[in-house]
């Protein structure tokens, strides 16, 4: 193999170990998300996105006013919502939900951002800045 195939390969090899990095670095702003490096979660699981509760896994279901949709399910405090998960009030969306713990924009979907609440960080809808406003 000559150098320009090496180096491609060295290129392919980080841009794969990269995306497969489910939580990167970043900063817990509760600014617009950074979409260039977050990624659009469609596994099923809570935080991810959704068309109908069918797509959601493990009884949670499908919040479909959340942009995007957004697989959740109701809860009483943060035990109900695991480890991954914050138990949070949000009336627009159904009441007390659990919603996805993140440390940073980019551990969330493109659609929302890391926001500190009381009992921790979770991903919400990414607030609309001047820049957005049409």
């Amino acid at each position: 193999m000559n150098i320009r195939g090496l180096s491609l390969l060295v290129v392919l090899v980080s841009v794969l170990a990269a995306a497969s990095c489910s939580d990167w670095p970043g900063s817990i702003d509760g600014g617009a998300p950074a979409s260039s490096s977050q990624l659009e979660d469609v596994s099923g699981l809570l935080g991810s996105s959704c068309g109908s509760s069918v797509s959601c896994l493990g009884g949670l279901t499908c919040v479909t006013v959340a942009p995007a949709g957004l697989c959740t399910k109701p809860c009483a405090s943060d035990a109900d919502c695991q480890q991954v998960g914050s138990c949070q009030w949000v009336p627009d969306w159904g009441g007390q939900i659990c919603l996805k713990r993140c440390t940073s924009d980019v551990s969330c979907r493109p659609e929302y951002s890391c926001q500190v609440t009381v009992s921790g960080s979770v991903c919400f809808e990414a607030p609309v800045t001047s820049g957005d406003a049409g």
